[in-house]
């Protein structure tokens, strides 16, 4: 998205394992690489589900940091993070005003998670009475972090890093919401749903 942009890092087909794509009329249009695309209307949007691979390329890149916080720890029996790249241009005539807190993660089971910022791992650490790793600071250079006013044919982009949900679900979304430049409220959804048994235990 955007002609000067760098190459784009590589995109998984689904954050979490044991979930995929389940795209519907509601939903933003899903690309063969398993990115979410919307290229009509006020916004350019790109939002990419990214492996830990991926992730790592990311930070590299943008924050000049080989230490990956959100990694997967080994032996862990699942991902304790889920990361999107996400990409927003302005096509409009006005600004768009966008709050990574206003993107959020849901379950079918009504759980919600926001994406991290700086403020709150300085928060969680505080809680804990701990001081906080070097590693987050510098990986928080990669974060959509903080409100965003983009003027017309502006360009912003950033990683969106979700604490995993903490009890099995049936599917969960990923909802992009933002304020068009007329005022106007913009809302996209991205669904992922859990894998049936038999295409979690394909046959050998």
């Amino acid at each position: 998205v955007g002609a000067a942009a760098p190459p784009l890092p590589r995109s998984a087909e689904t954050p979490l394992p044991g979930y995929s794509p389940a795209p519907d009329p509601a939903s933003i249009p899903l690309t063969t690489d398993g990115s979410w695309v919307v290229e009509e209307g006020p916004v350019v949007l790109r939002l990419a589900p990214l492996d830990d691979e991926a992730r790592r390329e990311y930070l590299r890149r943008r924050a000049g940091t080989d230490t990956d916080p959100f990694a997967t720890r080994p032996g862990a029996a699942r991902q304790g993070f889920l990361t999107f790249h996400l990409v927003l241009v302005n096509r409009s005539d006005g600004t768009v005003a966008y709050q990574p807190l206003g993107t959020w993660l849901k379950t079918n089971g009504n759980e919600v998670q926001l994406p991290l910022d700086l403020t709150a791992m300085e928060t969680e650490y505080r809680l804990r009475e701990s001081e906080m790793p070097p590693a987050y600071r510098l990986a928080a250079k990669a974060l959509l972090d903080g409100s965003k006013l983009l003027a017309p044919g502006q360009r912003v982009e950033g990683l969106l890093v979700f604490p995993s949900f903490k009890k099995k679900a049936k599917w969960f979304e990923i909802r992009v919401e933002m304020i068009g430049g007329t005022g106007e409220p913009l809302s996209y959804r991205a669904r992922y749903a859990r894998d049936s048994k038999k295409k979690q235990r394909p046959k050998e």
